[in-house]
């Protein structure tokens, strides 16, 4: 899903500062000290086109007047058809949200593309993201990277995530693993969490630097600082087998246990296994049995793991009294509960 959070505006071919402008206008609608809604219809029927685009989102936020995203449409496409590349592209995403337009991803690649070639950030991202996934347009590789890049080239920090990815994966350039790194790192230092989940992994793994496990630690630690569930049991292994840390078992039974009440099946294992040993944790075989419970009726019963982790609850369960089991039982349930979505 195409969103505001996800794609911000850093340049563009006009000023800096008109950009940053279109970039707080689109994410929170206008600044302090904006003109009324009055004003700016008044001047959008006089055909400005900067005033037809804030006049539409304006109807598309609920601006100073009710929301409507069918007068959004009408006022972006007017400003759109005059060469008003955040309207081309804020039109764009209308048509592949389906907002107040029939959902027309087709379309909506045409409109991202005409802001693009302007030099505009963020339909660069998303005109990349559609080649990459053959959303509106045919998949193509090299037009995905050619568009991606241009965006990460002005510091758009998705653009350079997914940058990263493309060189790690080669997907539309040859598979360069430094280049990876690089990109990734570049995302990761402006925040992007899941940059800094990847650009740890690379140097867990060695790829395109030298393997490091302790900046593995630091940049995964970033990426849950966020809530980035993915760093949360990436750290609990690292206390538990003390990798690029110190090994502190207590320390890893709490990121395992992060995870683990977000639903994270492996995570909830481990933590099972640990509380059935008393490892970072008092054990309590009922714990214990409570999160292998809930780990297996996650896993596919193909699954070697889920095997696994039936015996080991199962072994728990012989070491436990029928009102312990029942219990447990209960407490998974309960857990399930308020946990449902």
């Amino acid at each position: 899903m195409l969103s505001c959070g996800k794609f911000e505006i850093l340049r563009s071919n006009r000023s800096i500062w008109r950009t940053a402008l279109i970039a707080l206008t689109l994410c929170l609608g206008a600044p302090a000290g904006a003109q009324t809604f009055e004003e700016v219809l008044e001047k959008a029927e006089q055909n400005d086109a900067e005033a037809q685009f804030h006049l539409g989102v304006m109807y598309s936020n609920g601006q100073g007047v009710m929301k409507n995203e069918v007068e959004a449409v009408e006022w972006f496409r007017k400003a759109a058809d005059q060469g008003e590349a955040g309207a081309q592209y804020s039109l764009g995403r209308m048509y592949f949200e389906g907002q107040g337009v029939v959902k027309n991803e087709a379309e909506a690649a045409k409109w991202f593309y005409q802001s693009a070639k302007q030099g505009f950030a963020r339909a660069q991202h998303n005109l990349g993201w559609a080649y990459a996934n053959g959303r509106g347009v045919a998949r193509d590789d090299t037009e995905a990277l050619k568009w991606t890049l241009r965006a990460a080239n002005q510091g758009f920090v998705r653009a350079q995530h997914n940058l990263g990815w493309m060189y790690a994966n080669g997907r539309g350039a040859v598979k360069n693993e430094a280049e990876a790194v690089k990109w990734y790192r570049k995302a990761a230092d402006q925040g992007d969490a899941e940059a800094q989940y990847f650009l740890g992994n690379m140097y867990f793994e060695g790829r395109g630097v030298m393997k490091n496990e302790a900046e593995r630690v630091k940049w995964h630690r970033k990426a849950a600082s966020q809530g980035f569930v993915p760093a949360y049991s990436s750290l609990g292994m690292h206390y538990y087998q003390g990798l690029g840390v110190t090994l502190n078992y207590a320390e890893a039974a709490n990121w395992y246990r992060k995870a683990a009440d977000l639903g994270n099946a492996p995570a909830q294992s481990i933590l099972g296994q640990m509380y059935a040993e008393g490892r970072g944790v008092e054990q309590n075989y009922a714990t214990a049995y409570m999160w292998m419970s809930l780990a297996v009726s996650q896993l596919d019963p193909a699954d070697p793991l889920n095997s696994d982790d039936v015996r080991f609850r199962d072994d728990l369960a012989r070491k436990m009294s029928k009102s312990q089991i029942a219990k447990a039982r209960q407490a998974a349930r309960d857990w399930e509960n308020q946990h449902a979505r």
